[in-house]
């Protein structure tokens, strides 16, 4: 049974169900915690862009069964934690602003799509890891290249919107 008062679980970047920022936590460490997922996610986006540059003679099998495993649990658990734990403490350091709400739950719909692109990409990895691609090369590159550029495009926004007002007020 979980202590009301104690800290949500969210997922880590590297260790899934860490406690981190809630209540009484500290906003460093979810600070610490946003720019891991961020930093798990653009390891990520290369690694697509790496297959994607790879595609269809160079293809590297296990980094394909690799990516695909970890894509879809990445980016939810990065989803999570910003929607549970960053968002509101972004909130809460920030205060109202202009659009503030909107630009939030445009990030959270943002997810969604994410979300579902990432496990389609992770299907045609599985595919390439699996079988030696029986989807068409330029549609997958396509794919993986849609997929990586909109997750950075994501993560710049958030860093600039969200994540260096946090740093700022903590710097103070």
């Amino acid at each position: 049974m979980t202590n009301p008062s104690s800290p949500p679980r969210t997922g880590a970047p590297d260790k899934p169900g860490a406690v981190v920022a809630g209540p009484g936590a500290g906003a460093m460490q979810a600070l610490d915690v946003m720019l891991g997922h961020h930093a798990r996610l653009l390891r990520l986006c290369d690694a697509l862009e790496s297959i994607a540059d790879s595609l269809p003679e160079r293809v590297d099998v296990r980094q394909c069964l690799q990516t695909a495993r970890g894509l879809g649990p990445a980016v939810r658990d990065a989803h999570r934690f910003e929607e549970e734990v960053f968002y509101p403490l972004a909130r809460a350091v920030i205060g109202p602003r202009p659009r503030f709400e909107e630009n939030l739950t445009r990030l959270q719909d943002e997810h969604r799509e994410d979300e579902s692109f990432a496990d389609e990409a992770a299907e045609a990895l599985m595919d390439w890891g699996l079988c030696g691609g029986p989807r068409g090369s330029d549609m997958t590159g396509y794919m993986l290249r849609g997929l990586f550029e909109t997750l950075r495009r994501h993560i710049a926004f958030e860093r600039e919107y969200l994540v260096a007002p946090v740093e700022d007020h903590l710097a103070r």
